[in-house]
């Protein structure tokens, strides 16, 4: 790569942050607006500042970002190269987390759930991206915190089992795949993930694992293996 082209790239990739720091300030100042709109029952107007800057990300509405599936949204991210998709989707998250509590404020419960998973979907997405600092657990945990009440489908399950499982929560992995197993959608769609196959699995990958390693997830082996022993009588 010559001189010419190194000086290109930084160019461009120095334009791309100042377009992500300028619209972080941005969202600062709308999200500020919003919050007053929405203290003041002004809710469409807020629901309209908040489709704005969605649209300045991903040119969709919240509306449009709901009903995609996850994984065509994701790649809709990464082929637009203006700027780092990471930080995109997790504005997005962030964006949608506060419309629906906008929604929630209307009573629109329908509306409010869609939001928090979508927005969940995409923190979940971004969190083990190398090098990215947006999202913490806290963010996530904050999401969640906001379907506490409600039942997630198959898809939201799975990938809150695979993020704890990750970060080598493994206690709470289990808890998720408990709520899953509970939850009335578990095997409503065909095209979600079973639950008892995907715990089986779980549970498996942790024998694999040293006595300290589970005992630091919180998870010691007699209720890893506890765990399968019940799965697989339930198969």
């Amino acid at each position: 790569m010559n001189s010419w082209q190194n000086t290109t790239i930084m160019k461009r990739e120095d334009y791309l942050m100042r377009m992500l720091e300028a619209f972080a300030r941005q969202l600062g100042q709308m999200v500020a607006q919003v919050l007053d709109l929405a203290k003041e029952g002004n809710y469409e107007e807020a629901h309209m500042l908040l489709n704005q800057a969605t649209r300045q990300l991903v040119s969709l509405s919240t509306d449009g970002l709901v009903r995609m599936p996850d994984d065509a949204l994701l790649e809709t991210l990464k082929l637009d190269k203006r700027t780092n998709w990471t930080e995109r989707a997790a504005y997005l998250a962030f964006l949608l987390r506060e419309d629906g509590r906008i929604y929630l404020l209307q009573g629109n419960e329908k509306a409010a759930v869609g939001r928090f998973i979508t927005a969940l979907h995409l923190q979940l997405a971004v969190f083990p991206t190398p090098d990215q600092t947006i999202v913490q657990m806290d963010d996530i945990a904050d999401t969640l915190s906001a379907l506490d009440e409600y039942e997630l489908p198959g898809r939201t399950y799975a990938a809150l089992l695979r993020h704890f499982e990750q970060a080598q929560a493994y206690a709470k992995a289990e808890d998720v795949l408990f709520d899953w197993m509970e939850a009335e959608t578990a095997l409503a769609d065909l095209n979600d993930v079973n639950p008892v196959e995907m715990g089986v699995a779980f549970y498996e990958r942790l024998l694999q694992k040293t006595d300290e390693a589970l005992v630091a997830g919180n998870l010691p082996r007699a209720e890893v293996e506890a765990g399968l022993e019940e799965l697989l009588a339930n198969e």
